[in-house]
């Protein structure tokens, strides 16, 4: 929405031509304001997207090494096991859900 918003913006620069000389500067500036917020809008969402994708990775690993700590594996097969690739159809994925 905020790109669509800021195009939407960009494209009421040609109706400045339509307007009383004395009406362009402040309706440029009102453009100009609309584009800076609706940029600020998709800058603030790409910044949440990059956090939540952050976050998720977190969440990912943190469960991974709990349940290996919890496991009782000894130290050497925990090494092991933790540089493996996370991978839905390997390792012991359908058994860590059940516990």
């Amino acid at each position: 929405m905020a790109k669509y918003t800021y195009l939407n913006y960009k494209k009421f620069n040609s109706f400045i031509e339509h307007l009383p000389e004395e009406h362009h500067d402040q309706f440029k500036a009102i453009v100009q304001e609309g584009q800076l917020l609706a940029k600020t809008s998709l800058q603030a969402s790409l910044d949440l997207a990059d956090t939540l994708a952050q976050s998720i990775s977190t969440v990912v690993v943190m469960r991974r090494t709990s349940w290996l700590q919890m496991s009782g594996f000894p130290r050497e097969v925990q090494s092991t096991i933790e540089d493996l690739p996370i991978d839905t159809s390997k390792l012991f994925v359908d058994l860590t859900d059940a516990y």
